[in-house]
């Protein structure tokens, strides 16, 4: 980057929420004349209704301030403070600690259900950190018709062809695992793994 003078984006949005000790460092770490702008949210850690982040823009702060005074200088003010005094107080490391553990654990369990319901040949990402998992189907399982199959049952998943041109994750679907995995997730993703099955006897 700096050798050929070409700015990054970082994304940071899942970087607090990384389970091993010491976390992976980002490419912010390294930048030593600007050229990153690291870009960060309480989205994934907080509530995604608070729709506050922060960019840490090297040489490119100040074009960062212009750009957010003319989009969106009205954010509230309090919420800013409020959150600037829990991150001061040392509550919100706390709070990552506790998300951190509970994520860790809910993808385990996850992963369990999927690979004991989820057809033969299914796998299934081990994520080091946030609570997406990223489940790999047959090759003729269509992720498109198993999410409306899924949503006509009150079940929501991604397909995964959301995430890339072209077919190369047409089988693939990801799954998110925030919530709390009590009987009525896990019955979801026993009649997930079920749709699943079906529409691979239907290809048959």
């Amino acid at each position: 980057m700096q050798q050929h003078r070409t700015p990054l984006i970082e994304d940071l949005v899942y970087a607090d929420l990384q389970f091993r000790e010491p976390p992976a460092p980002c490419v912010k770490a390294f930048d030593r004349e600007g050229w990153v702008l690291a870009c960060g949210s309480f989205s994934k850690t907080l509530a995604p209704d608070y729709r506050l982040g922060w960019i840490a823009g090297g040489r490119f702060n100040e074009a960062v301030r212009q750009w957010k005074f003319r989009t969106s200088a009205a954010e509230s003010l309090i919420l800013s403070e409020a959150v600037g005094a829990f991150l001061q107080s040392g509550g919100y490391e706390h709070h990552l600690s506790t998300l951190r553990r509970l994520y860790s654990t809910q993808i385990a369990t996850v992963r369990g259900l999927v690979a004991r319901h989820f057809p033969d040949g299914t796998r299934a990402t081990q994520p080091v950190g946030g609570f997406v998992l990223w489940v790999e189907l047959p090759s003729c399982v269509d992720s498109v018709e198993l999410f409306h199959a899924a949503l006509a049952e009150g079940i929501l998943i991604m397909p995964g062809q959301l995430y890339a041109k072209g077919p190369r994750y047409r089988h693939c679907v990801r799954l998110s695992c925030c919530q709390e995995i009590d009987e009525r997730f896990a019955n979801a993703i026993r009649r997930l793994g079920s749709l699943a099955q079906r529409l691979m006897t239907q290809v048959r």
